[in-house]
């Protein structure tokens, strides 16, 4: 039976979820290496589809009302710090073989970062602990879509 893998990128660790014909097997937040090595341990037994974050598909930061020049600046720095991060475990996935899907951003009642634990776990049926980036892993694993209903495959190959 095939996996859905969906993947949060992070700069540090990225929020993973693991899913199986609609249910959450298990939830991680994890660096390169070690979702690598998760990810080949799994492709062992199954087939998987790996979705990552398409973080590209945000809109450029501009200026909110209430937020000083500085806090903006200090947003756009975080986000291009994280488009670096996904770009690279893309390359490092590709490296090895995988092919990655990559999914636009979930909004609103889909996005797994506007629940907390139990709602999600209400939501999901999820039981285990889990934190934001993993929550909207798995909520990439369950709905994420390529741009446009097309698949925005990418193979290293």
């Amino acid at each position: 039976m095939m996996l859905v893998v969906g993947i949060d990128p992070d700069t540090k660790k990225h929020g993973v979820a693991v899913v199986k014909a609609g249910i959450i097997q298990q939830l991680y937040t994890l660096g390169n290496k070690s979702l690598i090595e998760l990810l080949t341990d799994l492709a062992r037994q199954h087939q998987l589809r790996i979705k990552l974050e398409d973080i590209n598909a945000f809109k450029p930061v501009i200026q909110r009302a209430g937020q000083s020049r500085n806090q903006m600046m200090k947003i756009a720095q975080n986000i291009g710090a994280v488009k670096y991060a996904a770009e690279l475990l893309l390359q490092e996935l590709a490296a090895v073989g995988f092919t990655v899907e990559m999914v636009l951003p979930l909004q609103g009642a889909r996005s797994g970062k506007r629940y907390k634990s139990d709602a999600f776990n209400r939501l999901t049926g999820w039981h285990g602990k889990s934190n934001a980036d993993n929550r909207d892993a798995a909520m990439i694993a369950l709905y994420g879509q390529p741009k446009g209903g097309v698949s925005g495959i990418f193979t290293g190959n």
